[in-house]
Order: C-alpha cells, then structure tokens, then sequence
C-alpha cells in the first residue's frame, strides 16, 4: 500500500492544482528572485547558518523526497521550494532560501529587520489542505492563541547569538531544544498510586505542532525497591489521524475534539501500581511519520527526548 504525506492527494487526485498557500500570500519582492548564494557575499555569516538548516534542505530531504515522487503535487513546491514555484525560478536545490522569509525592499538595507516575524512564517506553517476546510498545519493559528503570542517565531527558533539570530532554524529535529521545551514531574499518591505530569515550558504552540503525522509518545513504569515493574501507562500525544482522513473524504471542516497534543496547560497521567512504587521512568519520544491510521504511524524519524528515572518520596497526605 502506497502511503502519502498529504492525504488529501489521496481523496482528490489534485494534480495541478495551485490553489496554495503561495498564491494565497505572495512575497512581494522588487526584484527577481536571487539565489542565496548572493546574500553571502554581506551576510557570510547568516549563510553558513542557514547551509546548515533544514530550512536548506526543505526540498532535498530524503523524507520530503520519498513522498514527493509519489505525489508530485505543486502546492508542496510552494514551501518546499518556494522560488521554483512562485517564479520558475533556480533554486530547489536550495530549498527556504533568504528572500522566501526576507521579502527584499526597494532600498535594501534601510530601515529593514533581520528578524521574521510571524506573518512571514504563517504562509507555510498555517494552510488548509487544498479545496478543502481541513487544515494540514496550524501552527501560526496555535501561536496567537498562545500566551506567547506577542513573542515572535524566531525568538525560540531563530535566537540570538553573537549579535546575529541563528539561521540554522532549530525545531522538532533538535532533540536538545526538545528536552528544553518540555519538563517533567512525579508525585507518589496513596493507594500505591503514581502521577506524571509533562508540561510544555515556553512553547507558543502545540506539542507536537506541524505537519499532520507527528506524535509525542510518553511510557511511565513504575518499580518496587527491587526493580520489578508493579505498573505501566502510556499515552500519545497528537492529532486524530483518522477525524483529519473522514474531514478530507467529506470535504468538511476538520474537529479537533480529538487532538491531545500538549498544550500550556500540559498532561496529568495517574499510574495504578500493584504494589508500593520505589521509583518511575519515564521515556519520551518524538516520531514523525508519513501516514498514521488508529494508532499507528509509519514513522520517518523518531528521537528520544526523555528517558529518566526518578526515586519516589512518600506519598502525599
């Protein structure tokens, strides 16, 4: 069985369609788009980074690449790489390049800032799949809903460093900006009874945010003083695969009653043990995928984010 990325190929058959996100909200430059290997020469720098980033490989990806030979579909060139798509232009070997999120002014270099804000990441982090109400992201959506919504996308995923923001982009491939973002913690109840709690800490967004088929999976397991398991939880922490399939069958607007990705308030497991709990591990891993149905998700990628065990105080009163 041939499995896709975007599902909505799979419903509709959109070949040619160009009812996209870059049509949507095009960049307005005023000059023809130029490779980046051009802003080198100021901002040497800055293009070092961005070499370096998954921005870069936006298209060339092995992952972007295995699906997109199976759904050659012009919409995903509109992100993926956005020169080709809005211009004709060179440059999908270089993928998100420099005038895709710093549209070019007329005097460049006046008055202008380095800094994306978040408009300039909402075209390809915020869009419906097309002809359709069913969104593919909401990323954009999830930050002004957020309390960081005042906080601009760069200032987590572009920081500053020397003077400069980091064009290397880091986000969900990161597993050390994956541990940063999310904390952990555990109280022993009575009743031999353990509780976990993961919270997202100064995320402007949802845990997991972006494409459809990503996944945030925690297993806790309980141990008496003798290393034996007295109990075990699970849980999955992402969109509902198959609400997002029916929204795109029947061409309506996806609900999201379903979704359990961590939001600010995060998640609360409580484990039932067997016996008196001495300790608890907890492992985390983030997965992303190319199709997920029910429960499962065939997986691209998966990191470990947590993996940490914890002695147990006495339980509270």
């Amino acid at each position: 069985m041939v499995r896709h990325l975007v599902l909505a190929v799979v419903f509709f058959g959109l070949s040619g369609c160009r009812e996209s996100k870059t049509t949507q909200q095009p960049v307005a430059l005023t000059k023809p788009a130029a490779a980046a290997a051009t802003c080198a020469g100021c901002h040497a720098v800055q293009y070092t980074e961005w070499s370096r980033s998954w921005h870069r490989r936006s298209f060339t990806d092995p992952d972007f690449q295995t699906s997109y030979r199976v759904d050659r579909h012009p919409y995903c060139v509109d992100c993926h790489a956005p020169q080709l798509a809005s211009r004709g232009a060179p440059g999908a070997d270089e993928g998100v390049g420099c005038v895709d999120c710093h549209a070019v002014p007329a005097r460049h270099g006046q008055d202008v800032s380095a800094r994306a804000s978040t408009h300039e990441c909402r075209a390809c982090h915020d869009f419906p799949a097309p002809r359709t109400q069913s969104p593919l992201q909401t990323t954009w959506s999830e930050h002004e809903a957020s309390p960081f919504a005042a906080v601009g996308c760069s200032s987590c995923h572009a920081p500053t460093t020397e003077g400069h923001h980091d064009h290397t982009m880091v986000g969900g491939h990161d597993p050390a900006l994956l541990r940063r973002s999310l904390e952990w913690s555990v109280q022993r109840l009575p009743d031999d009874r353990v509780q976990v709690r993961i919270v997202p800490i100064g995320v402007g967004h949802l845990v997991p945010t972006g494409d459809v088929f990503r996944r945030l999976q925690l297993a806790v397991v309980a141990e008496d003083e003798a290393g034996r398991m007295v109990g075990y939880e699970e849980r999955a922490f992402r969109r509902d695969w198959d609400e997002h399939a029916d929204s795109l069958r029947q061409r309506r607007k996806e609900r999201f009653d379903g979704d359990t990705r961590l939001g600010a308030a995060g998640a609360t497991l409580e484990i039932a043990c067997s016996a008196p709990p001495a300790r608890v591990r907890v492992m985390l891993t983030y997965d992303r995928g190319s199709f997920g149905l029910g429960d499962e998700l065939d997986s691209f990628e998966s990191l470990v984010v947590v993996d940490e065990a914890r002695a147990l105080d006495a339980p509270a009163p």
